[in-house]
């Protein structure tokens, strides 16, 4: 009836009881012989739960003609059976029934009388019991009756009352257990209601309050043991527990079930004899329980094999660790059948001829070295650490008054992963905290590691070895050079035997702590190893040179090695360095092994200025001694002045503290403001930062730098307190980096600047903020274009700027083109004195000066003169011949003052005069100011065309001579005066009708275009006669530039078709024509009438040109008389007559 469930951990005992049934009352009185045998049956199993009628099996005991007596048998799943009776009467075998039952009960009725009485925690005063077990002989089952319902008890929740009912051979058959908590109707006690028993089954009945509270009624009876066949026999004494059960365990006393009545059995503990020592080997597997089981008695149970493998009695003992060296006491307990154990010790002791199982690591007392807290050893055979004596250890608090570890244990791999960490504390318990330490599997060749606040309080015995030195793997010495020799402590440096190489004694504790956090303990096959740990090595090949701003590998010329670690490289970290300043800087390198030990160094970095511009230090001298007052240097990276040095004891004695020492004047060269601070108290463009002795002594320099912000292109104007000796500038003498050296003109290599030469260089001297350094730089003055030019101004034009601006440019070195807009000009008077332009007297013909004044960037300024030329307007009128059409010009020709000729264009190409002059514009509209002219229609403005070749200075004479004019001949004026009246070879007039024959033998070409020119008396100077043949090539058209003309000079033309001949331009007087003088003409268009054209000339005047017409001769005869004379007489034939 027992099985063994299979778990993950052990064997777990099942029991079966058997099947019950329920409801198995007699059947009386029948009337129908055909009743239902199985009616009101119900079969319930502890495994099978209900089983079903249909397996219950029926057959007849006893049979008469009006009863039956039936067996009813049931078999559950695990093929234990039960049988139980039914007695079954017709209705007129009653009386013999009843007479049959009575003699039952007769029998019976001792048993039914123990009754026995739960009570529980009083309710309504005296009101105490729970429930009734009672014995019902009819059914030979189980029944618990008179449930009120109640808890039990509200002062316990533990186990309460217990009822079990063994079979004969005491093996369980039911049971119920209820908790004080429990309820009297609790379904707990449904496993023992209706449950059937028999007669010598047994049960054990146990209550927390037994002896007041646990009562059965009738009498029990008294039993004797039979020492030879272990019985338990009936005797004459009888017990009365109407009032109360002794307080005994179930597994001391049961009760028997008998028909007369129950009867009381007790049971002794089993009895263990003296067990003798033993002694094991280490690791043997010897069975330490073989001769017990014939030491041990009982009354009932024979403690044999058979017994024990059936599991009706046990012998159990104590752990026993058999690979533990060293004497350990071992429990055994006895177990009867009823669950009454006994116990005796027994000393075993194991054996072990390894020495690490000997080896220890003792933990001394905290607050007393020289008595052990606990020690650890070394299981060989487990591979475990063993706290020695755990069992034995008192678990209270080590030491309440740390809280901090006391105590470290770490058990790291060969190759240092961390296994395993103990961390004890003062205010830990002893045993529990080493509870988590005891049996931890190692490996072989793990390593430990030890620590204590109090080194002393480590100490190690057993067998400690340490690695050969002179061992070498392989090698044909390897028998008798062994790998690994004995441990010999040296603690003191002076013994020669040892080379003076410390080494700590472990035995009596730890006194070097280099020796405790830099070692660890190998675990080998049979002992301890011996492991000093040295900090890793740092190996330094090269220091290091860095730009300041710029990026450098630390990594670089730096390794480190280590004793143990072969990739220790890798755990190499370092700091960061600063390189925005200069200077040598440290950087910290750290090397950490597996083992956590580190070595920090430091190294020098070099940081060198980021460009050459930083090796530029500004430094202000005493003119005297040469001592260092103040010195500036550039950070490029801010781009701002910091300051280096400055030492206001080294100013020179004679100077006052309001003297100015230094003055730096920052200006920017790309426009961009200086700093937010300044606005319009200076210039956006500059800073001038001045710095006088008392700046110095109250040490306010730093101040006068604050946000001036640089950049490149910007100039600097340094002025000291002495040109010549107190400033110089430092420049890089050699290029760490590439071992060149700086290529400096100065005699010193790291000197860029050492004094100006005079004042002039000082003021006119900037220099150059690059990143290649400073760059000195001299401001010449800059240069004005186009004043070697004359200026020719139309008569009674306004002189604008525009115009005055006119052929003018300016250029600087530095500066570049200079906009028109920076360049002033005023009119220079014959007093030498400049007036505004407006001054200027335009309305004479004539000339006069012009002065241009300009001021470059850095303020240097120059003024020089110009010629301005008052010209004649008649230049501004072109005379045009065009085709038959009158759409395509075929030439033009213009006045030109300058060189006293005409200027011809034939189409639109310009005809150059021989020699080469000048054209004259149509009159431009006035210049913007600022505005250059373009030429337009390819003939430049009078003032455009000419070769610039002279400047004047402030120093230049205005009334110089031998000025050398635009077509570069020297004369005094540029104006010729004209030939006197008898210069002028005045051409034959031959004003004659075009179709008149010049010479009757010879016909000459149809001329198409004349032009005459008269002096100012009007007598002609030269005629220009064109013909269609000549087909105006540029050497016929050249005919017109051998005439010279002057101003108020006449000319005539004349076309046979005059509308070809187009004058432009403004014409005075074309209103005044014909004989009427009021006929008009738009000489623009063409002529239109011949009258305008034969009887018209056109002076050349300064306002430009004036139509003059030449009416007819009038003949007036004032007498009416006749002319008379006498004969022979010469006859006046003008008398009387008048011509106008």
């Amino acid at each position: 009836n027992v099985r063994f469930k299979i778990t993950e951990t052990n064997l777990e005992t099942v029991y079966n009881n058997a099947p019950v049934f329920e409801g198995l009352t007699d059947l009386l009185d029948v009337e129908d012989p055909s009743v239902d045998v199985l009616q009101g049956i119900k079969v319930t199993d502890d495994h099978d739960g209900v089983i079903d009628n249909s397996k219950i099996v029926v057959s007849v005991q006893e049979k008469t003609e009006s009863s039956a007596i039936l067996n009813y048998t049931v078999e559950d799943s695990w093929g234990r059976s039960i049988t139980a009776t039914r007695n079954i009467a017709a209705k007129d075998s009653q009386d013999a029934v009843s007479i049959e039952e009575n003699q039952r009960t007769s029998n019976e009725n001792e048993l039914a009388n123990n009754v026995i009485t739960v009570d529980g925690i009083p309710y309504f005063g005296t009101n105490i019991e729970r429930f009734k077990i009672k014995f019902d002989l009819s059914t030979k089952s189980i029944k618990v009756t008179d449930q009120d319902g109640r808890m039990l008890t509200n002062s316990s929740k533990e186990e309460y009352f217990k009822f079990v009912l063994y079979d004969k051979y005491m093996n369980e058959k039911v049971s119920a257990t209820l908790l004080g908590s429990d309820k009297s109707d609790s379904e707990k006690l449904d496993a023992i209601n209706n449950y059937l028993f028999e007669e010598g089954d047994y049960i054990g009945i146990w209550h927390a309050e037994s002896d007041k509270k646990l009562k059965i009624a009738g009498t029990i009876k008294g039993t004797t043991k039979n020492p030879s066949t272990k019985d338990a026999v009936a005797n004459d004494t009888v017990k009365d527990y109407a009032n109360g059960v002794p307080q005994a365990t179930i597994s001391e006393r049961r009760f028997r079930i008998k028909n007369t009545g129950l009867e009381e059995v007790n049971n002794d503990a089993p009895v263990i004899g003296d067990l003798v020592p033993l002694t094991v080997p280490r690791g043997s597997d010897k069975d330490i329980l073989s001769d017990v089981k014939e030491k041990i008695t009982d009354d009932f149970d024979e403690f044999n094999y058979s017994n024990i493998e059936d599991g009706y009695v046990s012998i159990k003992h104590s752990s026993f660790n058999n690979t533990k060296v060293g004497a350990q006491t071992v429990t055994y307990t006895a177990t009867d059948k009823w669950g009454r154990s006994s116990t005796k010790d027994r000393i075993i002791t194991v054996t072990s001829t390894n020495p690490l199982d000997t080896t220890y690591i003792d933990f001394m007392d905290p607050n007393n070295s020289n008595e052990h807290l606990f020690r650890i050893g070394l299981d060989t055979v487990e591979k475990t650490l063993i706290v020695d004596g755990l069992e034995n250890l008192p678990d209270k608090v080590i030491d309440e008054t740390k809280s901090s570890p006391i105590f470290k244990l770490k058990v790291y791999s060969k190759n240092g992963i961390l296994q395993k960490t103990l961390n004890i504390k003062g205010s830990d318990k002893l045993r529990t905290i080493l509870k988590r330490i005891n049996g931890y599997k190692y490996t072989e060749g793990d390593r430990i590691e030890l620590w204590s606040t109090i080194p002393e309080n480590i100490r190690i015995t057993g067998k400690l070895v340490e690695k050969n030195k002179n061992y070498t793997e392989g090698s044909s010495t390897e028998e008798t050079n062994k790998k690994y020799i004995d441990y010999v402590a040296n603690e003191s440096t002076n013994d020669s035997t040892n080379s003076g190489v410390y080494k700590e004694d472990y035995t009596n504790g730890i006194n070097n702590p280099d020796y405790m956090k830099n070692v660890r303990f190998e675990i080998g096959s049979s002992e301890l190893i011996y492991i000093y740990n040295q900090a890793p090595q740092f190996n330094i090949t090269k220091d290091l040179i860095v730009k300041r701003n710029g990026e450098v590998d630390l990594k670089d010329g730096i390794s480190v090695t280590d004793d143990h670690d072969s990739e220790i490289n890798k755990t190499m970290t370092h700091g960061t360095i600063d390189t925005s300043t200069i200077g040598e800087k440290y950087v910290e390198y750290k090397a950490v092994d597996s083992w956590g030990r580190s070595t920090i160094i430091k190294r020098k970095i070099t940081v060198y200025p980021y460009n050459n511009l930083e090796y530029n230090y500004i430094t202000l001298k005493n003119n005297q001694t040469g001592e260092t007052i103040l010195s500036i240097r550039f950070d490029d990276n801010s781009k701002t002045f910091n300051v280096y040095k400055s030492d206001a004891s080294n100013i020179p004695s004679n100077l006052d503290s309001n003297n100015t020492l230094l003055e730096i004047k920052l200006i920017k060269k790309n426009r961009n403001l200086i700093s937010r601070r300044f606005k319009s108290s200076e210039s956006e463009n500059e800073k001038t930062i001045t710095i006088t002795k008392q700046d110095l002594i109250s040490n306010n320099i730093e101040s006068k730098f604050r946000d001036v912000v640089y950049a490149h292109g910007d100039y600097l104007s340094l002025k000291p307190y002495d040109y010549a000796k107190g400033l110089t500038i430092s420049a890089k003498s050699k290029n760490p980096f590439s071992g060149e050296e700086k290529d400096d003109k100065m005699k010193k290599s790291d000197i860029l600047f050492d004094g100006y030469e005079d004042e002039d260089e000082m003021e006119n001297s900037r220099f150059e903020i690059h990143p290649e350094g400073l760059e000195m730089i001299y401001n010449e003055a800059l240069k004005i274009h186009g004043i070697d030019s004359t200026l020719y101004l139309y008569k009674g034009d306004a002189l604008t700027l525009a115009k005055a601006m006119e052929g003018i440019s300016a250029t600087d070195d530095l500066d570049g083109n200079i906009s028109k807009n920076q360049i002033e000009v005023k009119y220079f008077n014959y007093n030498g004195e400049t007036q505004d332009l407006s001054d200027a007297d335009t309305d004479s013909i004539g000339e006069f000066l012009l002065a241009y004044i300009a001021t470059d960037s850095w303020g240097k300024r120059v003024l020089v003169t110009r010629t301005v030329s008052i010209i004649s307007k008649s230049v501004s009128n072109d005379i045009e011949f065009y085709d038959e059409s009158g759409n395509n010009k075929l030439f033009s020709f213009k006045y030109n003052p300058k060189i006293n000729e005409f200027n011809v264009t034939k189409g639109i190409e310009n005809i150059p005069n021989n020699p080469p002059t000048e054209t004259e514009p149509e009159r431009p509209e006035p210049e913007q100011p600022g505005e250059s002219q373009e030429p337009e229609n390819g003939v430049q403005n009078p003032s455009q065309d000419e070769e610039l070749a002279q400047s004047y200075t402030t120093e230049s004479n205005p009334g110089s001579e031998g000025e050398v004019d635009g077509d570069g001949s020297d004369s005094t004026t540029d104006t010729e005066k004209p030939p006197s009246d008898d210069e002028v070879t005045e051409e034959p007039d031959l004003d004659i009708d075009s179709d008149m024959q010049v010479t009757p033998e010879e016909s000459k070409p149809e001329i198409i275009f004349r032009l005459k020119v008269f002096n100012t008396k009007g007598k002609l100077v030269g005629t220009v006669e064109l013909s269609d043949d000549e087909e105006f090539n540029n050497e016929e058209l050249k005919k017109l530039n051998d005439i010279g003309i002057y101003d108020d000079y006449y000319f005539s033309v004349w076309s046979k078709t005059p509308s070809r001949i187009k004058i432009k331009g403004n014409i005075s007087n074309t209103d005044k024509l014909g004989e009427s003088g009021s006929k008009t003409e738009n000489y623009s268009d063409g002529i239109s009438s011949e009258d305008h054209m034969d009887n018209v000339r056109f002076k050349l005047g300064t306002d430009g040109l004036e139509a003059v017409y030449n009416k007819a001769p009038k003949i007036i005869i004032k007498s009416k008389e006749v002319l008379t004379q006498y004969a022979g007489d010469t006859i006046d034939y003008t008398q009387g007559v008048e011509v106008i």
